[in-house]
Formats: structure tokens, sequence, C-alpha cells
């Protein structure tokens, strides 16, 4: 998504345009975008959804971004779309690649000899699934796994993503990678501005997302790292706190 920003005058006033259907769609369950879409509309922010950016105006300084027919007056753009892994030097050492270096569960390439962490690594996820991750959590943790199989202890790499969004007074933690098709059960209540959506797949939790709610972020991580199943009304229910349910 793209945001065209105006003037603030004591209150949160813009356009938001965005390509998807809905926002934050490439991040959150549909209950968490709706939550959010309706927060922003409520603090005067206007969106755009279904509405791909056209080009900038403005010569030497920006004043405007067209989108949807339309040209939304702007001081400044922010280019958030991620990023292509270099894989230059990678391919030119012989090392399989495609959307990032491929590395096995010790951050260990194609060649022994050869290791990779972070944002360019393409690797098998919890799941198996092959997946590259944009994220500090997944740097930071490979490269101390790549750090182990350098001096000859090599760890296999299993750690539960996580990602966080401070948002106004909100605070999103997520952890896990959901999908479509996975059970989602909703804990809390969106109205009180504190609640979590977990995902299960094949009743076993895979993903959490939790607005102001730690303890379900918190405990939910340990669901998802014990590939716990969980029965999807007790995880539903909040008379029962969150750490009985592990």
């Amino acid at each position: 998504g793209w945001s065209a920003i105006g003037k603030w005058s004591g209150v949160r006033l813009g356009d938001v345009l965005e390509a998807m259907d809905r926002v934050m769609a490439r991040s959150a369950s549909k209950p968490v975008s709706e939550f959010y879409e309706r927060v922003h509309r409520e603090a005067g922010v206007v969106f755009h959804l279904n509405t791909g950016v056209e080009g900038f105006e403005g010569t030497g300084k920006l004043t405007g971004v067209r989108a949807g027919g339309k040209t939304f007056s702007a001081d400044i753009a922010l280019v958030g779309i991620g990023v292509v892994p270099n894989c230059e030097i990678a391919e030119a050492a012989g090392l399989k690649c495609g959307d990032g270096v491929y590395i096995d569960k010790t951050c260990t390439t194609e060649d022994p000899a050869i290791f990779a962490a972070g944002d360019c690594t393409r690797h098998h996820g919890r799941n198996g699934d092959l997946i590259r991750l944009e994220s500090v959590q997944n740097a930071i943790d490979q490269a101390k796994h790549a750090a182990l199989a350098m001096v000859g202890k090599p760890t296999p790499y299993n750690e539960v993503p996580w990602f966080w969004s401070d948002q106004y007074d909100l605070k999103l933690q997520i952890a896990g990678l959901a999908k479509p098709g996975d059970q989602i059960v909703l804990r809390g209540d969106p109205g009180l501005r504190k609640f979590a959506v977990f995902h299960l797949r094949d009743g076993a939790v895979v993903a959490v997302e939790a607005v102001n709610a730690a303890p379900e972020y918190l405990i939910g991580r340990k669901l998802i790292a014990d590939a716990a199943t969980v029965a999807p009304e007790r995880l539903a229910d909040t008379a029962i706190p969150m750490k009985n349910i592990v």
C-alpha cells in the first residue's frame, strides 16, 4: 500500500492507496486486517482499496501520487515493496539460487565452505516449505546458526518466525507462518482493542496474531514451537488463562 499523507491539524488525516482488496492483506488475517482498517478510518484515514499507483508528479520535488485516475498531493513517498535478493556473487560461486541462496538447516550452502544468513536465504521452514523471510529475527537467528556451523558446531535452525507492528496504541505481534485454508480461531473481542487470532492446521497451532495481548503471543509461540494440538473451543474461551492451555 501507498499513503499520501496531508497536513495534520490535531487529527490524523490522509489517504492510503492499497492495491489489494483489504489492508495488510499480505501479512495479516482478515479479522486483523478489518480491525486495523476500522481503527485507521476512525482516526480520519481514507482508504482507496484495489488502487494501484500509476506514477509520481513533481519536478525536482514530489508534489503528488497518481493512482486510480486521480492525483493525491504528497510531500514524501516511502517505498516499502520488499526486496529482490542480490545473488550475483553466490551464482558466480556456482551455488544454487532462486529467489535467494539455498541453504540447509545449518545455514550451509551447497558448498560446505560457504554459509549464508538473512533476507537473501531460501531455506526450509518448520513445515518443510521453501521460504525466504525478510525479518530482523530471521537474520539474527540464522547468523547465529551460520556461526555455529563455521566453528564446527552445526545446529539445525528451527526457530519460530516472529514479527511486530506498532500502530497508535496498538501492538501487533505475530508468530509463525499462516497459510490460506488454516482454521482461524478468534480469542477476545476486537471491540476492546485486545484480542488474538490463532491459526490451526490439522489441529496444531501454526501461527498467532496478537493485538495488545502479550500472553496470547508469548504462549502462542510456545504452542507453535511444540506443534501443540489444541481444541479450538479452548483457545477461544477467554475464561481459560493462556498459561493453562499449554
